[in-house]
Parts: C-alpha cells; structure tokens; sequence
C-alpha cells in the first residue's frame, strides 16, 4: 500500500512522490540520506539542526495527498497506519525501544529518529476513517502500556509527516495486526482543579496531592515544567515556554497570595495538557503532566513516595523540608574552616554506594580511592558530549584531572582496574560494532568520494569540502581510543586527533612515568614542557597538533586524567615549580587516601549486584554518548534557579578566599573549586539519571553534593600541599635575604646592581608566601629601568603582611 513522500517538509511544487513502508526501510537501512543525518547529528547547535532536518524528505504513513499540500483539508485518501515519535532517549535506549517496538505484532517499522536520540515507529490500525483522536488515543494508549513511554502528542492527523533517517538496525515486517481503534475517553471536568477547588483542598492537607501541594516550592513546578520540556522565559523563571515554542508565555507559576495560600501554575492558552483559565496546584500538576490527568494514579504514586499520611518523602522532586535541610547543609560543606571529615560515601547517588563500599572492603583501600576512579569513568563515558550551563554565557563540561596518592603494594592499582573494567569492555564492544556496522557503509561511501573528488578535480573544481568528508568517513575505520596509559603528549594529541568523539582518558596507577613524559623526557624537542597543552585540554581549548606523519587542528578535545602515585614520587612532582605556577595541578581533584597495606580480607563477599549495576551505569553511558561514530550534539542538562544560586554562592565563596590566600600559589587552586563543581555535578547526576537524565533537573541537593565533594577534595588538597610551600618558602627567603645583601653592597655600581635585581626578582608562583619586610635600598644613584621595576617588585614581596 502506498503513501505520500514529500521532498522536504515545505514542498509544495510539485506533486508527493508515492513510496511504501518496505521502500522506506530500504531508504533508511541502506543510507540513503546518510550524509545528511551524519551532519544532523554532528551539529551542536539546536536551531541549526532544526534547520539541516527541514532538507530531509517526509512521508505521511496516514496520507496519501492528491495535491502538492499537506494540510488536513486538502484532498486525500487515509491509510491505515499511524507514524508515532518517541523522543529524548539516551542512544541506547533509543535502539532498545526502536528493537522492542519493531518486533511488536502491530508494528510493520521502527527506526532511529535523525537525531538517533528517538524512535519512529509505524503501525497498523484497523480503521483508517476513524477519527484522527481517536487513532492516537488507541497508538498511545498501547505504546504506554506496552513499552511504558509516552509518545508524542503532535502525532495526531492525516497531515503529519514523519522525516526519513538512517539506521542500519531498523526493523520492517510485512504484516502486523492492526489496532482495533478506541474512542477516546471524555475527561471528567472533576479532573481540572481551578482555583477555588485547589485551595480548599490545600487546607486540609489529608491526600497525598495535598500534602504534595501543601510542601511544593516554586522549585517543585520548576522540576516538574522543565522534566516535560517546558523552558523558563523571564529571569525569575516564574513565566514559562511550553515545548514546541521557542518563546513567549504560555503559562505562569503563580507564587502564595490572599487567593491561594500555595504555589500554583496557570496556563495561558488551552493546550494538550492544560485547559485555559484554570489553575493546577502542584498535585493536579503532577496528575496532568505525569500521569495523563489520571489523579487516582499519581495520589497512588505520591503515597508511595512518602506524601499524604506519612511524612518522610523519598520523591525525586525536593520539598520544602527537604530544600531547608538541603540550604543548611550546603552552609555547612561551602564553610573554608570545617575539620577533615571522612569521604562523604553516603552521598554518592545510590546505585554507586554499595560499588564504591565493596569494591574497598575487596581491596582494602579507602572509599575515597574507589570513588575517584568511578568519578573519572563516568566522565568518560560521557566525553564531551553533556554539559551544563555555568558562568554566563559558558558551559562547563564534565572532564576531570583527578590525583590520588597510595603507597605501592596498598591496592591502587587493582582498584583502578575493577573500576574501569566495564568502560574497557565497553569500548572494546563498541569498536567490534564500528566495524561491523558502521565501517561497511564508510567504505562504500568512501569509494563513492573517491571518484566524486576524482571528476571535480579533472573540471577544475575545489574538493575541500569533499576532502573534509572523506576525513570524517576515514575516522569511522580507525578504531577509537578511550584510555591511554604512561603515553606522550604527542601520542596522546594523535588519538584524541583520529578519534570520531575527541575525547580521551589518561589512566595510570604509578604517574611518576607520566609526568616525566610531559617534561620532555622523550619528547623530539628535549627540555620542552608539556603543561599548557595539558591545561588547555582541561578547558576544551584549541590544541594545534602538527607532525610529519599526520597533523589535527584539536577545537574541543578534551582529556580526562585518573592517576595514582606514590608519596614520595609526589615530592618529586613539586620540585618542577611550572607544575604549579602554570596551573596544571591546580585543576586536579587531589588527596592522600592513606592506603595501608592490609591483610586478607575476611568474611566479605563479592556484591555481584552491585558490581553489575556500575556495569550497567557505565555501559548505558558509553553506549549512549560514546558509541556512535558520529559525535552527538551536545546535551545540557536543565538547571532549576535554586541550583544555579546555589553554585554561584559558592563561586563567590572560592573567589573570596582566592583573595584572601595569604599563600600566593595556592590562591590559583581556588579559583578552579567552582569549575570541579560543575563537573562533579554533571557526574553525579549522569551516574544517578544515567537512563534518562535530561528529563531531571538538576537542584539545590546536586549543587550542594557537588559543593561538597569538591569541597572535601580541597581541603585535603591544601593539607598535602601547605607544609611543602612553607618549606620551599623559606628557602626562598634564605635566597631572598642572600640578594639583598648583593644589592646594599652594589653601591653605585649599576651593572652589578641591575643582575643582582633581577635575580632577586623571584617568581610569584609555587614558593611565593608574601616575605617579611626588608631594609629599605637606596635607589638615587640607580639609573637603570629594569632595575628600577625588579627594586619595587622586591619591595612589594617585602610587604610586613606576611602571615
């Protein structure tokens, strides 16, 4: 049976060709339009996307139109099928579904969206002059209770067009049982709670809806709004955007007043989801947005969760008890004088607790020791691919440096290797895919490009952007590099140049080797340093790379570190002052996890539960944003306003303190505490959501477990390092004091005076602790500029602030 394909959503030229569901598999598995969705998925910016989806063809599986419009009242004969869209999945768990689906008995197709974050599947229904509401009603009624997702509500009408894809995995059958079509239900006008029904209800606080009501904050609405794609549209994100609009107001969380003495929210134009001139509290909110409207289902689910007649809640979406408790813990984790306190394991998402606990008794190493190494697992999993809104007008990704000292023979080096294992064997697993799958059509398409760049060249064209192609499709045939261990900068810049996702982790459980790499000790130019390029690729920096064998222009590479040493090696480390005066371990998540070495572990048990739900955290991430040979657009998580105050409390708390650092080196490791945070929030909240964390913003409670983390890390940071800069001070002053001396003895002799100040012009960096005040030098007889200047910078070192 035939249907409508439309050469871009907007034709209206020419007549819709006509095609048929086994074409379109055909169309979508044999990479028809892969050039296209290559460039769809690579794009990061979501207007532009938009924009590249317009030039895709569309069909209309409901339609077949006569006429060059696609409208519902333009001439047509209706098909039995209807084209239903799932959206906003992880990659994985787009390609489980897409599975699922395809082998459901009504549904002749299923395939990735363009995006390859979503499904598009076709089914059959048994009435094709059924009310288009119907229709829906029936496809979303067996998709939710089939599949347990919601599909979207757009896909309603003869008119709706679905955007063809390429996915080597979609599934077609022939025949499938059709839906038997149901007439949609009237909603009881019980169902819309309007002002006075809600705040007569939110006075007796007996129901769960009640209670829930009676506890929301605005951050409850903002949980809820931004968790069904709302977005907020003024700057006190009282006025939202609903999904589908890029701006304007359509519905308004309405504060406590005389009227109703609880939060509300009301929409300003009748939509799917809302009748207009109604207001919802946060129960009928909850009913409406997650539940269908269906107030008998979420008053079960909120009871569940703690809400009604019992009063601890164990919802996701935070109370007002819960943000209190949540504001008086961020006080106390964001305080610069707090004693050290043990690694915080209970406030790790909890489906990393009982990992991080067994894997420590396992090897007798401290918590604190398995949790770094997880840290820098899920951030690799991820890569570059999520990020969050940070400063303004910046985002902050999730890549960590992340330093942990233990005595050799403690364990640290089999800890590191349990942690990563699922991420090894993730990327091992998605390289034998890249070959399989991906790399057959590369090469095809490779030598199509051959011949296409073969015949511009013969009529005198440019082939660069065939050439830029040709570069990416090579990229799909080279496996991906995940971890590296003890590599040189220069090994490392030609991974992270050749890899389709630049992103890369650097693993060492003995560092020493590797930061003797980065000085230069086998590099071609000896004596070089290696540290800008490090800290460049911390921040997502543009890294030129430039060999004779190959060369990369690196624009949003990124590194993750996940290193271990020795004590004493650490000593060593400090002895090259560029390691701290250029910033490079300021950007490091660092501590002493006073590993002993223990005895045989007694009566502990392998949790294979526990180890095999990392694994699944893990492979989920991988396979969800780092899989895929094409990079995916970049993803941000959703941030409530309590969150972003939150975060930037403690930015101003590190900035304060980074002026108050009586030790001039380490005021530039607080200036790094916020940005960790970022990324320390991202990684929790991908560990915790790893199945669908878009649909959660983040809150109060992450800002303040981030804060916190980073916190803990800090203080044990300035612990190691604090005795180390006040011995090497004091060196310095000896030297300091010896110069000094030089210059009172130079008289007026201006070349002797003008070397001797210079050298006593010592670097404000890793040894700079302001000195006690020095004698006054007697300058008239000094002509010499450069003299001059080194003079006043002694002077200035010599403040009497020193503390």
């Amino acid at each position: 049976m035939t249907f409508s394909q439309f050469r871009t959503v907007f034709s209206t030229d020419d007549l819709p060709d006509q095609t048929t569901l086994r074409q379109v598999w055909e169309d979508v598995t044999k990479g028809k339009h892969y050039k296209l969705i290559e460039e769809i998925r690579r794009e990061q910016d979501k207007g532009k996307r938009g924009e590249l989806k317009k030039r895709l063809p569309a069909i209309t599986p409901q339609s077949l139109f006569s006429t060059p419009h696609r409208t519902k009242t333009a001439p047509h004969t209706p098909r039995p099928f209807i084209c239903v869209d799932v959206d906003g999945l992880s990659i994985e768990r787009a390609e489980r579904l897409r599975s699922d689906m395809g082998n459901d008995e009504h549904c002749h197709l299923a395939f990735l969206s363009p995006s390859g974050e979503g499904v598009k599947a076709i089914f059959a229904i048994s009435n094709a002059q059924a009310d288009a509401a119907d229709i829906f009603y029936t496809a979303q009624k067996h998709v939710s209770e089939t599949f347990g997702v919601e599909i979207d509500r757009k896909c309603k009408g003869a008119d709706r067009a679905c955007f063809l894809s390429w996915d080597p995995g979609a599934i077609y059958k022939e025949t499938a049982t059709p839906l038997t079509v149901e007439k949609k239900p009237v909603p009881k006008s019980d169902r819309i709670i309007d002002l006075s029904q809600a705040a007569e209800q939110s006075q007796t606080g007996e129901t769960p809806l009640d209670d829930f009501s009676n506890r929301a904050t605005q951050e409850t609405f903002e949980s809820l709004l931004l968790s069904h794609g709302w977005t907020p549209c003024s700057h006190d994100r009282l006025k939202w955007t609903r999904p589908g609009k890029d701006s304007g107001t359509s519905g308004v969380i309405n504060p406590p007043d005389a009227k109703m003495d609880v939060f509300s929210f009301y929409s300003h134009s009748s939509t799917v989801d809302f009748d207009s001139e109604k207001a919802y509290t946060a129960g009928a909110l909850y009913a409406v947005l997650n539940h269908g409207g269906d107030f008998s289902a979420a008053a079960k689910e909120l009871s569940a969760n703690g809400y009604g007649s019992k009063l601890e809640s164990k919802n996701s979406i935070v109370t007002k008890s819960e943000q209190d408790s949540a504001s008086q813990e961020a006080k106390a984790v964001m305080e610069l004088e707090q004693e050290l306190i043990p690694f915080p394991t209970s406030h790790l998402p909890s489906n990393m607790q009982g990992f991080v606990k067994n894997v420590a008794e396992l090897n007798g190493v401290p918590e604190s020791m398995v949790a770094a190494c997880c840290f820098s697992a899920i951030s690799t999993a991820i890569g570059n691919s999520v990020v969050v809104d940070s400063l303004p007008g910046m985002v902050s990704q999730c890549n960590l440096y992340i330093l942990t000292l233990a005595k050799s023979g403690t364990g640290k080096g089999r800890t590191q290797r349990t942690v990563m294992k699922p991420l090894i064997e993730a990327a091992a697993e998605a390289d034998e895919k890249r070959k399989n799958v991906y790399a057959p059509v590369a090469q095809k398409r490779l030598d199509e490009l051959e011949n296409e760049i073969k015949d511009l060249l013969d009529e005198g064209g440019n082939p660069e952007s065939l050439h830029e192609e040709k570069s990416k499709l090579e990229k799909l045939l080279t496996p991906e590099k995940v971890v590296v261990s003890d590599t040189t900068t220069e090994t490392m810049l030609g991974y992270l140049g050749r890899n389709s996702h630049p992103t890369v982790l650097s693993m060492s459980a003995e560092a020493s080797q590797q930061f003797q790499n980065m000085s230069g000790r086998y590099s071609s130019q000896r004596g070089t340093n290696d540290d800008g390029t490090w800290c460049d690729l911390y921040s997502g920096d543009a890294v030129s790379y430039d060999r004779k064998s190959e060369s990369h222009s690196l624009i949003g590479a990124t590194l993750g570190i996940s290193w271990m040493t020795q004590p004493h090696a650490f000593l060593s480390i400090l002895e090259d002052s560029n390691k701290i005066e250029g910033g490079f371990l300021a950007r490091f998540l660092m501590h002493d996890s006073e590993a002993e070495v223990q005895n045989w572990p007694e009566d502990i048990d392998f949790d294979a539960k526990a180890h095999n739900l990392w694994a699944e955290i893990i492979e989920h991430l991988f396979s969800a944003y780092r899989a895929k040979p094409v990079p995916e657009h970049l993803g941000k998580i959703p941030q409530t306003s309590s969150f972003t105050d939150s975060m930037k409390s403690y930015y101003n708390l590190c900035a304060k303190a980074s002026r108050e650092e009586p030790i001039e080196s380490l005021a530039s490791f607080h200036n790094r505490y916020a940005e960790n945070a970022y990324r320390l929030a991202i990684v929790l909240h991908m560990a915790k959501h790893y199945d669908n964390p878009f649909s959660h913003p983040l809150m109060e409670e992450d800002a303040v477990r981030a804060c916190g983390f980073v916190k803990w890390f800090a203080d044990r940071q300035k612990e190691l390092l604090f005795p180390l800069l006040i011995e090497k001070t004091k060196e310095q002053m000896s030297k300091q004091e010896k110069w000094v001396q030089m210059v009172k003895e130079a008289g007026d002799k201006g070349l002797l005076l003008r070397s001797a100040l210079r050298s006593a012009h010592i670097s404000r960096g890793a040894f700079d602790l302001k000195l006690a005040k020095m004698p006054e030098i007697e300058m008239r007889k000094v002509k010499d500029d450069d003299a001059i200047r080194a003079s006043e910078r002694l002077f200035w070192i010599g403040s009497n602030d020193a503390k």
